[in-house]
């Protein structure tokens, strides 16, 4: 399911306590008789070695598939196995980082070959989807949205400790 918040939201941090969330979001457009938990669900990653970073389940989902790694609400990685997850983690990384290149090189290629006619409409059209795109999560990479997990499980790595990960408001 896909989540449109007011504002920019989704970009926010939240503060800490439940009663204040819950506060934050009410003044952002959320309602009494709306079940919160249904609209955003967080995940929380910690680890003994780092401070804790919260991501939209939505986002870790997609990380997990991309490292072949099944998605549970609440889950761990031993400190033993980091390194290969950090490993499949840096591979699914490069691998959306050469799709997001191969993606710019071929829009590249429309507008060389294409008359002046056409590219005048190609960027029109792109600065029209530009605009669409601003407040979307596809204008953020999925490799960006690895860094956070990538920087956690080095430093879990570096003082041999586990992470764990649990979803918020359940």
């Amino acid at each position: 399911m896909k989540l449109s918040l007011p504002g920019s939201l989704a970009f926010r941090a939240l503060p800490a306590s439940p009663d204040a969330r819950f506060a934050f979001l009410m003044l952002r457009g959320f309602s009494d008789d709306m079940d919160i938990n249904s609209k955003m669900a967080l995940v929380q990653f910690s680890c003994v070695a780092t401070g804790p970073f919260i991501a939209f389940k939505e986002t870790v989902e997609r990380i997990f598939k991309a490292i072949n790694e099944p998605f549970h609400d609440k889950g761990g990685f031993m400190a033993e196995d980091l390194p290969d997850v950090l490993r499949r983690l840096d591979e699914a990384a490069a691998a959306d980082k050469a799709k997001a290149a191969k993606l710019e090189e071929e829009r590249e290629k429309r507008l060389r070959e294409g008359s002046y006619e056409n590219e005048i409409r190609m960027l029109e059209a792109e600065r029209e989807d530009e605009e669409k795109k601003k407040n979307r999560e596809d204008s953020i990479r999925l490799y960006q949205r690895m860094v956070p997990l990538q920087d956690m499980i080095r430093r879990a790595i570096k003082h041999k400790k586990p992470i764990m990960w649990t979803t918020l408001g359940r």
